[in-house]
């Protein structure tokens, strides 16, 4: 039952918030593709409530969601190992006993 609800929050939520916070991270660092992305909502929705039917005309949007969840997949995040000795990767020093994401 425990393991069952852990699992419920680790697919359902964790996951999202992760892939969110990513994507308003890069939206922010760069300000462009926001604004395409922000033009490209208002285009299609000329004002009106949002429904189902404007999915398919958000490509760029799309493109941004894909590519974020590319970059940073959310579930890649939940994988971790410990450095079991001091390590020296691509000139940065990762001390033994030091948790990695992978």
């Amino acid at each position: 039952m425990v393991s069952d609800v852990f699992l419920f929050f680790v697919a359902g939520h964790e996951t999202t918030s992760s892939a969110l916070s990513w994507l308003l991270y890069y939206l922010a660092l760069y300000p462009e593709i926001q604004e395409r992305a922000r033009k490209e909502v208002q285009t299609v929705l000329q004002g009106n409530d949002f429904n189902a039917t404007h999915l398919r005309e958000f490509t760029y949007v799309s493109m941004v969601l894909k590519e974020n969840m590319r970059v940073q997949p959310p579930v890649a995040a939940l994988s971790s190992r410990k450095c079991v000795q001091d390590t020296e990767f691509e000139g940065v020093k990762i001390p033994a006993g030091v948790s990695l994401t992978l």
